[in-house]
């Protein structure tokens, strides 16, 4: 009679089979961590990334391609320093300037020269 639980071998070729996609983001030291825990995983994956931090040039084109009203280099500036180099608060920055700007141009870029960022 067949066993109802599938064997170790038996599993692992259904995983191999399913071609599913697994994606860890965020995880610090993840190719290292894995290695260690489970080589049998580890052999599994195909790729690593690591994130870098966002540069002023990468900000500027960012804003020039995504931001509806006009962005000059002071703007850019504050937001590179304000985000530290990290896009999803990069984002949040480019957000709220927007927002800023629609309502009152002037008060936006009065804030963002008050900051000292530049």
């Amino acid at each position: 009679m067949p066993s109802a639980i599938p064997s170790y071998s038996e599993r692992s070729d259904l995983v191999d089979e399913t071609l599913a996609v697994v994606v860890l983001v965020g995880m610090q030291n993840a190719k290292d961590r894995l290695n260690q825990i489970n080589e049998y995983y580890f052999d599994r994956c195909n790729y690593f990334y690591e994130f870098q931090s966002v540069s002023l040039e990468d900000i500027g084109q960012i804003t020039r391609e995504v931001m509806s009203v006009d962005c000059n280099e002071a703007m850019v500036k504050y937001i590179h320093h304000n985000s530290a180099g990290n896009l999803r608060k990069a984002v949040k920055i480019i957000h709220m300037l927007e927002c800023q700007y629609k309502v009152n141009p002037i008060q936006a870029m009065n804030d963002v020269l008050a900051q000292g960022a530049l």
